[in-house]
């Protein structure tokens, strides 16, 4: 017993002296990349983007997303712009308590990007907390050679970017960059990479309605 209370103490010990190490330093960008190879047509995807309906299908838990140009809600997606505000409202399934709102500002897509957003607010602030300028992106292309010998026809691809604040921050950023920015990253590639699948699913497990 005292054996193990004396390894556990070093490993405790060693841990903190290596958190310390990582969150020690200037702040710095992280950034978090992913491609998902998909078998649903290019077509399809994009037209995915245009549909208010469609967006919770390819999100963790997305309830509704308003876009509003210069205050004004829009209704036809095909007019989202630059400039343009997004409120994403983020209900986990089942529990409306923990509902939260992301603000944020619709960019200029790079290429080959379907949309790009730069974060203004988050209700709870525990992202606003940790990072700064925090981006996101998601985008879809055609297969490449590789993916379509494996049957692909299209690939879903997304990342975020973000400047950290706090040493908590930078720990993560550098111990585990993608699982922290895959957290906060709301939208889903392979729900997306899979669109008639993760459709037909969440039509099977819809609540009944009365």
């Amino acid at each position: 017993m005292k054996t193990l209370l004396i390894r556990f103490t070093l490993f405790a010990l060693s841990f903190g002296i290596f958190a310390g190490v990582l969150s020690r330093g200037p702040n710095y960008t992280v950034t978090w990349e992913r491609e998902v190879p998909s078998k649903e047509p290019l077509s399809s995807l994009n037209a995915a983007f245009l549909d208010p309906g469609s967006w919770p299908v390819f999100h963790h838990a997305l309830k509704s997303v308003t876009f509003f140009d210069h205050g004004k809600p829009i209704a036809d997606f095909k007019q989202i712009a630059p400039g343009m505000t997004a409120l994403f409202a983020i209900e986990p399934t089942e529990k409306p308590w923990k509902r939260f709102e992301i603000r944020a500002e619709v960019l200029a897509p790079l290429p080959g990007e379907a949309y790009r957003f730069r974060m203004q607010g988050e209700s709870t602030g525990k992202t606003t907390r940790l990072l700064d300028g925090f981006e996101w992106w998601i985008g879809v292309r055609p297969a490449n050679e590789a993916e379509a010998k494996r049957g692909n026809v299209s690939a879903a691809f997304g990342g975020a970017k973000a400047e950290t604040k706090t040493a908590r921050a930078r720990f993560f950023g550098r111990f585990t960059p993608k699982i922290m920015m895959n957290q906060l990253y709301q939208m889903d590639l392979v729900r997306l990479a899979n669109l008639t699948e993760t459709r037909e699913k969440l039509i099977r497990e819809a609540p009944p309605k009365h």
